[in-house]
């Protein structure tokens, strides 16, 4: 991220030295089979972290610590990166990510990169839900969180349904917006698990804000696996 000032803010999950690959795809294993079910008690919660340069990359800050518990999302599911931004116009930066049970979206603010606030909720823990990839965008002083809001397969199908959060505090948010659809993950592409990646976006300018995310759902050819598309949505701000 590039503040409005010139300050360059680098923001990354922090693994040590002892994972040996990155991170979540670390824990995958050497014979490419899909991580072990996380016991109950301790879901994995990683480290994420920033660092700044004020002189355009050549000497950077001693790291600064974001969070300690930022999750991987839900288990079976290959996705949920965390996400940062700034607000170009305020100077505002924003960190996104899932807590560790996947059941909640945190969201964290700083002026300056190295000074970040508490964490706050932007969703609220409900049962038979979680949430997969996040993303933030903002300008103006409006924030936009898009989430994929999942529930457990059931007969019916593996529905996510995207949407978008908004604040203009980071503490205060007005009701989801839906985004397009809900997806069906049992058509979604496969990696070694469900797949809907971390293909999303969202960006954010004056009276608009963009964003873009995997979709699947039942395919028209008959027979076939897979379909999974992305879809994007424009709103008026």
């Amino acid at each position: 991220m590039i503040m409005p000032n010139g300050t360059i803010v680098d923001t990354y999950l922090d693994f040590g030295t002892a994972a040996g690959g990155e991170g979540p795809e670390s824990r995958i294993g050497q014979n490419e089979a899909v991580r072990a079910v996380f016991p109950a008690s301790a879901p994995p919660a990683d480290t994420m972290v920033s660092r700044t340069s004020h002189d355009g990359g050549a000497t950077w800050s001693a790291p600064s610590t974001i969070t300690t518990a930022a999750g991987e999302g839900p288990v079976g599911i290959r996705c949920c990166l965390p996400s940062a931004a700034t607000d170009p116009v305020t100077g505002r930066l924003w960190v996104v990510w899932i807590s560790p049970n996947s059941t909640t979206v945190m969201l964290s603010q700083s002026y300056d990169g190295t000074h970040w606030r508490l964490a706050t909720r932007v969703t609220i823990p409900r049962a038979g839900v979680d949430y997969s990839n996040v993303d933030v965008a903002a300008y103006g002083g409006q924030v936009f969180i898009a989430n994929a809001l999942h529930r457990a397969p059931t007969a019916q199908g593996h529905f996510v349904q995207q949407q978008l959060s908004v604040t203009t505090d980071g503490r205060h948010f007005a009701p989801p917006i839906k985004l397009g659809p809900p997806s069906d993950l049992t058509y979604a592409a496969q990696a070694r698990g469900i797949f809907p990646g971390d293909y999303m976006g969202t960006a954010a300018t004056h009276g608009r804000v963009y964003s873009v995310w995997a979709h699947s759902s039942k395919p028209a050819t008959a027979g076939a696996r897979f379909h999974q598309v992305v879809f994007g949505a424009t709103l008026k701000t």
